[in-house]
């Protein structure tokens, strides 16, 4: 702020921040909401109908978490017409029976615990086939009583089975549970290819905790977390907004345009574009941002093997689990020193 006020040839500001604080508090949570799902529409607009199967919006779900702050205090988007298409957390029976009473779809990876035998089903095809689900007789522990009793006592799921080829991998066998049971209308190759675009969430959610840094929260209290939980995805819609004015503009497929390098050539223009003198120059700084995001294309890679694991080993420090006041720090972990013990005067 200090660098902004001199480059528009005023004085320096206060430093204190609690103005600041005070202003970000009373921020209505309302407007963060209205502004993520206006970018949200605007970049679903630019990007066209890409993520759609037969005209239908599909909504891809994956769960992840965030860090808070250690504080005592800190411990509906779906419509009519979408598909959800998800991992084994949602191929169970309270999200395949409860969601197509709200006109939404299913597509997910079977969960591990149901068991499957194309015996006993009414065969569409090789390895797909009707099946009956009955409820259980045990109440969801994610469900009330009222909303339990409201599921119905059976429902007809399509259950297909594929196996997923992965460069430099064993072969491995993928069973999908989806509500959408018409083969003529919804295709299993259909499904299959759908399936494969659930790893573009994992990306997104990389995107944002990794690239944008949201993995850790900094706000102390819940409903400052929330809000600015909210304000990253909406930086986050705004960049992917203006990805896909670039995309439109010079015709290049937007599965390959780098969010990084956006993120990274953004903030660069975006300096240049405050310190422009005119529109005409702004304009051209515009136009010359998007070719660049044009440009910074990722190389095709298909079946890239995408290990889950880190690059670099963790320190081996005990993890600060309690408030520092209460928290009473160990010797060293290590048993033995290899070598010479150190001379600890020697590092001071």
């Amino acid at each position: 702020m200090q660098a902004l006020f001199r480059l528009h040839g005023q004085g320096p500001v206060d430093e204190g921040d609690s103005a600041y604080v005070q202003a970000r508090q009373r921020l209505p949570r309302a407007r963060l909401g209205k502004a993520l799902d206006s970018t949200a529409q605007v970049a679903d607009a630019r990007a066209g109908s890409g993520g759609q199967l037969r005209g239908r919006p599909v909504k891809v779900v994956d769960g992840s978490t965030v860090q808070l702050a250690d504080t005592p205090k800190n411990q509906a988007q779906l419509k009519k017409g979408d598909i959800l298409l998800g991992d084994r957390a949602y191929g169970e029976y309270t999200t395949v029976a409860g969601l197509p009473r709200q006109g939404v779809d299913v597509v997910a990876r079977l969960h591990q615990r149901r068991k499957v035998d194309f015996r006993k089903a009414r065969r569409l095809g090789k390895k797909d086939g009707l099946f009956q689900w009955s409820k259980g007789y045990q109440q969801s522990e994610i469900l009330s009583a009222t909303e339990w009793a409201l599921l119905p006592a059976q429902i007809t799921v399509r259950i297909l089975r594929f196996t997923a080829t992965i460069r430099g991998c064993r072969a491995r066998r993928v069973t999908l549970v989806t509500t959408l049971l018409d083969p003529q209308l919804y295709p299993a190759s259909a499904l299959i290819d759908l399936y494969a675009r659930r790893w573009r969430l994992e990306l997104c959610l990389r995107d944002l905790k990794t690239t944008m840094g949201m993995e850790e929260l900094r706000c102390k209290t819940p409903d400052m977390a929330e809000k600015e939980l909210l304000a990253y995805l909406v930086a986050h819609n705004l960049i992917r907004c203006v990805i896909a004015e670039a995309v439109a503009r010079y015709a290049v497929d937007l599965e390959r345009v780098s969010f990084k390098g956006s993120v990274d050539a953004l903030r660069q223009y975006s300096e240049a574009i405050g310190k422009a003198r005119n529109r005409k120059m702004r304009c051209l700084l515009w136009e010359d941002l998007l070719l660049s995001l044009a440009r910074d294309l990722v190389r095709l890679r298909p079946n890239r093997l995408e290990p889950r694991a880190v690059k670099r080993r963790p320190k081996p420090y005990p993890l600060l689990n309690q408030p520092r006041r209460r928290f009473k720090e160990t010797s060293h972990r290590n048993r033995h020193w290899k070598g010479r013990p150190r001379n600890y005067r020697s590092l001071n």
